[in-house]
């Protein structure tokens, strides 16, 4: 019976479950995938100490050419790849690695890709206030008196122009 009331109650209120966001830990999950490729074979995994220095010359690598995400990654990545090697020893998941990665180190799941941004064509109602001040911090704009989400569009479309 109380579970009924509770349960109405919640409904009454308008209780929302929030959607995990599909851009955390993006950036993190690259980087393992680039890591399990550059390890190959799945018995390379189960050596820590190679892992561990496979995210060493990874993360050093000039002719792979990692982005500045990934690179923020690995600098963050570096002083616990002890605990990245332990879980992809035992056959984690890269997705799951970095969520327990950010219990040690949150920065490492708060890294995000850019967000690709066409002239003309992109729909900047449709991207989250947080994508929108990366935009403007990204084209080096300050966005003074911006409260509302119309106010970040705004200033967004006006410095299209800009380059990123």
């Amino acid at each position: 019976r109380i579970c009924v009331i509770l349960v109405l109650l919640l409904s009454c209120l308008g209780y929302q479950t929030v959607a995990p966001d599909p851009k955390e830990c993006e950036v993190c999950v690259e980087v393992l995938h680039l890591l399990e490729e550059k390890l190959g074979d799945k018995k390379n995994r189960q050596d820590m100490e190679k892992v561990e220095n496979a995210i060493g010359k990874l993360c050093a690598d000039k002719d792979r050419a990692l982005n500045e995400a990934q690179k923020k990654v690995c600098y963050f990545m570096d002083p616990i790849k002890r605990q990245v090697s332990q879980k992809m020893k035992n056959m984690v998941p890269a997705e799951k690695i970095c969520k327990d990665l950010s219990k040690k180190s949150s920065e490492i799941c708060s890294v995000r890709n850019k967000v690709k941004v066409e002239k003309g064509a992109t729909d900047y109602n449709a991207l989250k206030v947080k994508d929108l001040k990366k935009i403007l911090a990204d084209r080096g704009v300050q966005c003074d008196g911006c409260v509302e989400k119309a106010d970040f569009v705004n200033r967004c479309q006006s410095t299209e122009h800009l380059e990123l």
